[in-house]
C-alpha cells in the first residue's frame, strides 16, 4: 500500500534506544518525508504550540502520526496528549501511545484523553520493528485522514 502523499511523524520517547529502533523501522517507509524526535513533554509541547494553521494545509506539512511514548519526563504523555486534542491544528492527528506500561489506569487515561491506539512495546529488537511498521502502515495508509482541518 501507499499513501496519497508524504507525512511527517512526531515521536515523543525518551529512551534512546527505542527512539533509534522506531527510527529505523520509520526510515524503511517510503511514505514517510520527516520524523521529528522530542525526548521529553516540554520540548514536544513547544513545538505544537508553535505550529500555525497553514502548516497542517495540504500543501505545506502533513503530520500523519504522532507516536507517544506513555512515561515521559518534565510534562507527562497525558498533559501532551489533552494539548493535542484541545488544538485545532492537531487535535485531528492519530496519536498512538507506544509504551512498555501495561497498567489499566494508563491505558484507560489514553483512550480517556483521545489516544486512537495503545499499543506495548515487545522486548524483542525484531517484533519491536514489526510492531513499528504495523502501526505506520495502518496510519499512513490504511487510515484515511480528514484532510479539510483548519482549509
Amino acid at each position: 500500500m501507499k499513501c496519497d502523499q508524504s507525512k511527517h511523524v512526531i515521536l515523543i520517547e525518551d529512551n534512546s534506544d527505542d527512539i533509534e529502533l522506531i527510527k529505523m523501522a520509520l526510515n524503511m517507509c517510503k511514505d514517510i518525508e520527516h520524523v521529528r524526535v522530542f525526548q521529553d513533554g516540554e520540548q514536544a509541547l513547544d513545538f505544537l504550540s508553535s505550529l500555525q494553521p497553514e502548516y497542517m494545509r495540504p500543501n505545506n506539512v502533513n503530520i500523519g502520526l504522532i507516536i507517544l511514548d506513555f512515561k515521559i519526563p518534565k510534562i507527562s504523555s497525558i498533559e501532551v496528549l489533552k494539548y493535542i486534542r484541545k488544538n485545532t491544528v492537531t487535535q485531528k492527528c492519530p496519536v498512538v501511545i507506544f509504551t512498555s506500561s501495561n497498567e489499566e489506569v494508563d491505558i484507560h487515561l489514553s483512550y480517556e484523553n483521545g489516544a486512537n491506539s495503545y499499543v506495548l512495546k515487545p522486548v524483542n529488537a525484531g517484533e519491536f520493528e514489526d510492531v513499528v511498521k504495523k502501526i505506520t502502515e495502518y496510519w499512513l495508509t490504511c487510515n484515511q485522514l480528514d484532510n479539510l482541518v483548519n482549509n
